[in-house]
């Protein structure tokens, strides 16, 4: 009788070990399942996002050459134009003042420039005026150049709805790729290596 208890008991301690090991490894792949879940919904945030912001401007299409438009330098109001201040190509984020998803957008992008084998030149453009931009960046310790968007051709009559957004611009000013935001600082430094 006593050799029946304890193997009871064995078999019962075996299985309280196994549910101590199970019910971790369970919880832990219901959070894995979670996390993958909300990742993909906000890729697909992130691509409805993008594709409107191509529906509302469509000269922000990938494929389709982006037009020279002009700039003001953000550091002494000098008169430029897109083609001026990326020559030979490069990215353009479009950005606000103020934004949350910006300003984090910016900090990511700035590392990511740093930390790319060869970076492509990056600008930011906003049409807010050239002063108020170089304070922007000063107060942030941004080093990428800043260009106001004086004439509101990018914004034109309608307001950004999506912002922050990322243009990458091929050498012959075609746009080679665009995303809203969102990205990780090494997807960054992967959409901003020259190819």
């Amino acid at each position: 009788m006593a050799l029946i208890a304890r193997s009871s008991i064995r078999r019962l301690l075996i299985l309280i070990a196994s549910l101590a090991v199970i019910t971790p490894l369970s919880w832990k792949a219901g959070q894995l399942v979670a996390h993958r879940k909300a990742e993909a919904a906000r890729r697909d945030r992130l691509e409805e996002s993008r594709s409107l912001m191509e529906e509302q401007r469509p000269y922000l299409r990938v494929g389709s050459q982006i037009p020279d438009f002009p700039l003001l330098q953000a550091e002494d109001g000098a008169r430029t134009s897109l083609y001026q201040a990326l020559p030979a190509g490069g990215a353009m984020v479009l950005a606000a003042p103020g934004c949350p998803n910006c300003e984090t957008t910016l900090q990511l992008i700035q590392s990511a420039i740093k930390n790319a084998t060869r970076a492509r030149r990056v600008i930011l453009v906003a049409s807010e005026s050239s002063e108020a931009l170089r304070d922007w960046r000063s107060q942030r310790g941004l080093e990428i150049p800043f260009y106001s968007d004086a004439e509101r051709f990018i914004e034109g009559d309608q307001e950004f709805t999506v912002i922050p957004f990322v243009v990458v611009i091929a050498p012959d000013h075609t746009i080679r790729e665009t995303c809203a935001g969102g990205k990780s600082e090494s997807e960054y430094v992967t959409m901003l290596e020259e190819k």
